[in-house]
């Protein structure tokens, strides 16, 4: 679903807004820039529009003091109604607050995690995103490569879109990144059973149950295929 021009125009008259409350104070500024990059799922590149006002962005990895800045977005955009596209906050459709906060937190996870499933509604109704998530997910990668999450977020957005090969290079490095993860392995098991790679998929169920995880799903893919968890 493109936005509209006047969305488009709501979105700047909110960044006016943002800086008002902020007084734009340099200190308060991000530390590095969060340009688009890479392709849309069509083989196009990925264009949107990035900080431009000198507030932010901020990594979302480094919210613990940087809580002034966090709650100001989430208070008045990524409110819980965002968060689970019930509405949104500045205008009827969600998509716009969330996009918002992803302007100014490239790697908020769970502003990745809602734009990831809207993503998914919008296109079973046949509208498309502009830009899609793929592309804000491919931007918070490259803002923080280190970040374990986001990684992992882009490899479930992958994965449900398909590019199963993509979303294992993703879950591979996430795994690097973060060994201890659970989501993380328990993520990748489900991606592994997918591409039938049942021994795998087994080795990642065995971890994340033996340390207690609670969701079952793929345990019980697992079971239901005559693979049950070693």
């Amino acid at each position: 679903m493109k936005l509209r021009s006047r969305d488009n125009t709501r979105i700047a008259a909110q960044r006016l807004f943002f800086c008002a409350l902020f007084v734009c104070a340099p200190a308060l500024a991000g530390n590095r820039a969060a340009p688009f990059v890479g392709v849309t799922f069509e083989d196009t590149a990925c264009v949107g529009d990035s900080v431009g006002n000198g507030s932010g962005p901020w990594d979302y990895m480094e919210r613990a003091g940087l809580a002034q800045s966090l709650q100001l977005v989430e208070n008045h955009h990524f409110t819980p109604q965002v968060e689970n596209l019930v509405r949104g906050q500045t205008s009827p459709n969600p998509v716009s607050d969330i996009f918002f906060t992803l302007t100014y937190w490239p790697n908020h996870h769970r502003a990745l995690n809602s734009l990831s499933i809207y993503s998914r509604r919008a296109q079973a109704r046949g509208e498309r995103l502009n830009p899609p998530a793929e592309c804000w997910l491919q931007r918070a990668v490259s803002f923080n490569p280190k970040d374990a999450t986001t990684r992992m977020l882009y490899a479930i957005h992958l994965h449900r879109a398909g590019h199963k090969e993509s979303a294992a290079q993703e879950y591979q490095t996430a795994s690097k990144l973060a060994p201890s993860d659970l989501f993380i392995s328990y993520n990748y098991g489900l991606l592994l059973f997918d591409m039938n790679n049942f021994e795998a998929a087994g080795q990642m169920a065995h971890k994340v149950y033996s340390n207690g995880f609670p969701l079952p799903g793929l345990r019980k893919k697992l079971e239901a295929s005559g693979h049950p968890v070693p």
